[in-house]
């Protein structure tokens, strides 16, 4: 089947919405794919990033240098309102020549306020059906001009209601989005590539337990993380230890990083060695009043690939959030509620010295990767799917 997919990134083993799309439309390998996004290198430039393999074909979608360098100025919110409408609102014959010349079955789009707008345009014009995939609710979170949200907002509608098919991330985000007739709730696929891991009982008997946690350290998350980490190592009785893309000031990192806390952003295919190494994996979703709403609708993809390594999990997170209710009603992880980070180190302590918990929790953990949240089965789900509308 041929698929062409759409989004404001492409679907390699970066981050977030990013990772989750490799491994629904590219990982799988049984799919003729052609990627329409704009480059990552153009927005990390510093970082060593994933590409595409060379079976995907890829096409480059980028705003002028000029939008590209004021996105990082004062002036970026006018810059994404020219990606949001003016980039994306139209199609451009050098496009339609490359759409039509790889003749899509279906295109896949990442809901975002841009690209996913454009899909949209192109599934018309071609008469072929579109699925759209709801990770983020993008127009209440993302930059865009205060003008221009409520556009955005009704945009936003309108590709759900106008998709042959959509996947929602979580409950939340069906419910937030309302009725459809042919919506789904699709969990991220977690990781394929979990190694055995290693447990406590291979541990030295000095060793100090580690709470790993992968991720995104950036605005409330990252304060939240270093309220943590000092919280941590001011008590010394566990050890917790980040990777991925920080905002810390630069010397808060280089102290991190000279202590062992700290690792920056680290490829999936190393990451999986340090998760395996892990005592508890850590989930952390934000108690900032104005991202109760994400939270809501949100499912992150690192709970699904930390329960591929059976180790007990610890949500860090409030009642209402997606993550929370889901870990709660299964019995799946430690659920800590409270936004202290000293709640978080207590539980972490008392989890230590509880062998039939952190058990209990380990075999939670891998049922729910074997049944529920099983990669392959979610994949599969969604080529079927694929497969139906395309005909």
């Amino acid at each position: 089947m041929r698929v062409l997919y759409m989004g404001d990134e492409p679907p390699v083993e970066w981050r977030g919405a990013s990772i989750l799309m490799y491994r629904l439309v590219v990982q799988p390998g049984d799919l003729k794919v052609f990627v329409i996004s704009p480059p990552l290198d153009d927005a990390f430039p510093t970082i060593t990033l994933p590409s595409l393999p060379p079976s995907v074909a890829f096409l480059p979608f980028r705003s002028p240098q000029p939008v590209r360098r004021l996105k990082r100025s004062r002036f970026y919110e006018w810059a994404w309102a020219y990606e949001q409408f003016v980039a994306t609102g139209f199609i451009s014959p050098w496009l339609w020549q490359k759409v039509r010349a790889f003749n899509p079955e279906v295109i896949v789009a990442l809901a975002d306020n841009s690209l996913s707008h454009l899909a949209r345009k192109l599934a018309r014009r071609l008469k072929v059906p579109l699925a759209t995939y709801f990770a983020d609710w993008k127009p209440r979170y993302f930059p865009a001009l205060a003008s221009t949200r409520p556009l955005l907002e009704r945009r936003w509608q309108e590709l759900y209601q106008q998709s042959d098919i959509v996947f929602c991330v979580s409950d939340g985000m069906r419910e937030a989005l309302g009725p459809h007739p042919n919506a789904h709730v699709l969990y991220p696929p977690g990781n394929l590539e979990a190694i055995s891991p290693t447990t406590l009982d291979d541990q030295p008997a000095e060793h100090l337990p580690r709470l790993v946690y992968a991720g995104n350290i950036e605005g409330t998350y990252g304060a939240m993380l270093a309220q943590l980490r000092t919280a941590m190592l001011q008590r010394g009785k566990a050890k917790i230890v980040l990777y991925g893309l920080c905002d810390w000031p630069a010397e808060e990192q280089a102290t991190a990083r000279a202590d062992g806390s700290y690792h920056g952003f680290t490829p999936n295919h190393e990451l999986v060695k340090h998760l395996a190494k892990a005592d508890f994996l850590l989930v952390v979703m934000s108690f900032d009043p104005s991202v109760r709403f994400f939270v809501e609708t949100a499912f992150t993809t690192k709970f699904c690939d930390y329960c591929a390594f059976g180790k007990p999990i610890i949500v860090w997170g409030p009642e209402y959030c997606t993550v929370v209710k889901f870990a709660q009603q299964r019995r799946s992880a430690l659920v800590v509620t409270d936004p202290s980070p000293q709640s978080v180190c207590d539980a972490v302590e008392k989890l230590t010295t509880n062998r039939d918990e952190q058990k209990r929790l380990s075999e939670a953990a891998m049922h729910l990767h074997q049944g529920e949240l099983n990669p392959v089965v979610i994949q599969r789900k969604f080529k079927s799917e694929l497969e139906k509308i395309a005909g």
